[in-house]
């Protein structure tokens, strides 16, 4: 079911600021910034120097509106401060792994696609994750 972890999205009072942590004291390299409108956020995938395309990397989160309860990463800034949001993991088949995890007893939610022709996204809810969100992502499919 599970192909590879993916990343680990952090939350981050600035992006920016936390870019010149992760960059300057850890050496990793932006891949690449981007603000997801349909998350409120604003994000930043670090990795390290040389990692091949699709390997493990860290995604820092900032929200767009801090003060915004009705974005689910803004509430856990303000409730929990920075640190650790979610652990992504690559599926071939994201519908039928969410389901296959839902007939396991797992709680899953569904989200909105994050990219255009996206197969919907699905996480696992933390109560039924030793406390962790779980993110599953479908793998890219090379088309020739």
């Amino acid at each position: 079911m599970i192909n590879r972890i993916s990343h680990v999205g952090i939350v981050v009072e600035d992006l920016d600021q936390a870019i010149e942590l992760w960059s300057g004291a850890f050496g990793l390299e932006v891949r690449q910034r981007m603000e997801v409108a349909v998350e409120g956020v604003r994000n930043a995938l670090l990795a390290p120097p040389g990692a091949a395309e699709g390997s493990f990397f860290i995604e820092l989160m900032e929200p767009v509106d801090k003060d915004d309860r009705t974005n689910a990463i803004a509430r856990r800034l303000a409730a929990a401060g920075e640190g650790v949001y979610h652990l992504a993991v690559a599926t071939e088949d994201v519908v039928a792994s969410g389901d296959e995890l839902a007939a396991r007893g797992l709680q899953i939610l569904e989200l909105a696609p994050v990219v255009d022709g996206q197969a919907g996204r699905r996480v696992v809810h933390p109560k039924s994750a030793n406390g962790v969100l779980i993110e599953i992502l479908q793998e890219r499919r090379e088309t020739s």
